[in-house]
């Protein structure tokens, strides 16, 4: 049997779905599964899963982007974020936070390829390195 990718399970689905009303969405997952099991797949269904957020966000035109700082944004921080990075990417923004505590300040903000340091260690880093040369 040919290789099917996880990502090519979860454009199918998504494409099921979209096609099917909401009341059939139950039924049609429960086949989905059956299918997945027939063909021994089930241990891939987490990858399925991930594959079909990523583009159920992509035809939503909503991109995720991961905000690390030392400590846990307040709501403030967290919308002006977001307000200024859908104004930037002209789309619709989710944020998944992480807090990394050796950051001491400032924020980064990774998406897609793209990598933002904002953070106070990197800018003593940059300090240091201008002190040394």
């Amino acid at each position: 049997m040919k290789h099917i990718s996880s990502k090519k399970y979860a454009i199918s689905l998504f494409e099921a779905l979209q096609s099917t009303p909401t009341s059939e969405h139950a039924h049609l997952i429960a086949s989905f599964i059956r299918l997945l099991a027939k063909h021994k797949m089930i241990g891939r269904v987490d990858k399925i899963i991930t594959q079909l957020k990523l583009h159920m966000d992509k035809n939503a035109h909503i991109k995720t982007v991961q905000v690390s700082s030392a400590a846990p944004l307040d709501e403030k921080n967290k919308k002006n974020i977001i307000s200024q990075l859908e104004k930037d990417l002209g789309c619709k923004i989710e944020i998944v936070e992480l807090v990394k505590p050796d950051l001491i300040g400032g924020v980064m903000i990774a998406y897609d390829d793209v990598r933002i340091d904002g953070s106070i260690k990197k800018q003593l880093e940059v300090l240091s390195q201008q002190l040394h040369s």
